[in-house]
């Protein structure tokens, strides 16, 4: 299970600036991929919509959720590959997830969890592997819905299936492989961030096998997009922030992490509250990294 630390990330969507809500045109959503609560009361039964609680325990669900909101435990999105223990779940069986609740793909996706949460943008992240567009996060999520009074739910909704169509290959524009990771270390056409603690991109600290980080990364641990474990900085602290190490608008980053979650937070504040045309998820991330000998490893404080 996730620490509390992990959660910390779409608490973020609301103090740092407004949040606008999706427009008229059915199935359409802001660039920032954000929806506030009122939208979501609004447009929750819209038969386009498919709201997803994704809080960690489905004993959440039973208790109340956002009427009609469906469950998918977060855990069912990763499994084994290739021996590296966590990994996105391949595309035809999200496909398949998807299309089992009532998903297709010109469904709108909501998705909440509680008012803190980093497993929103993980599966944003994933619809985008798939090439699905239309899908956003409840700012401050369901805390913030029952602070504000509004309904909550025991029943399960009513479901009809369909067929998600699935791509012949995940999105190559927003993922990143083990050997497109070990191409960039090698021209340094992209940059390379390592979003763990300071101490795991030195080598002092981390649980696997080889400590470290990838030749050549920039760190900025994922929390420090954050004031007070919670809240997003404003946008024009975020892009100084990261101008000073190196990440701009014209050049093509990789992010990664330990294993290819909290990663996804970063990703979507750089590609979507930032607006940076070319971001990807190493989705193996170091855990895979580490684990293959034959790839190098830097310990230490960088030299440069």
């Amino acid at each position: 299970m996730l620490n509390a630390l992990s959660g910390r990330i779409l608490g973020l969507l609301l103090a740092a600036s407004s949040v606008p809500a999706l427009a008229a045109e059915p199935g359409v959503v802001p660039a920032n991929r954000i929806v506030n609560t009122e939208w979501l009361a609004t447009h929750s039964g819209d038969p386009d919509v498919r709201v997803l609680d994704m809080r960690y325990g489905v004993k959440f669900y039973w208790e109340g959720h956002i009427p009609g909101a469906v469950f998918l435990h977060p855990d069912a999105l990763r499994l084994a590959d290739h021996g590296t223990p966590e990994k996105p779940m391949p595309a035809e069986i999200l496909a398949s997830m998807l299309g089992r609740m009532g998903i297709g793909r010109n469904t709108t996706v909501v998705i909440y969890a509680e008012e803190v949460d980093s497993l929103a943008p993980y599966l944003i992240w994933q619809l985008d592997c798939l090439g699905h567009e239309r899908s956003a996060v409840l700012a401050c999520g369901f805390d913030k819905w029952l602070a504000e009074g509004r309904p909550s739910s025991q029943d399960y909704p009513t479901i009809t299936p369909g067929v998600y169509a699935a791509p012949v290959a995940l999105d190559a524009s927003v993922r990143a492989t083990k050997d497109d990771v070990k191409r960039e270390m090698n021209t340094r056409n992209a940059v390379l961030l390592d979003v763990r603690p300071r101490a795991q991109f030195t080598g002092a600290k981390g649980p696997w096998i080889r400590k470290g980080r990838i030749p050549g990364a920039v760190s900025r641990d994922w929390v420090e997009d954050m004031v007070d474990g919670a809240v997003l900085k404003d946008s024009a602290t975020l892009s100084q922030a990261y101008a000073a190490i190196g990440i701009t608008p014209d050049k093509p980053v990789i992010v990664y992490c330990g294993k290819g979650l909290r990663s996804t937070n970063t990703w979507f504040v750089l590609k979507y509250v930032l607006g940076l045309p070319d971001v990807k998820v190493y989705d193996g991330s170091f855990s895979e990294w580490a684990a293959d000998p034959s790839l190098p490893v830097e310990t230490g404080e960088p030299q440069n």
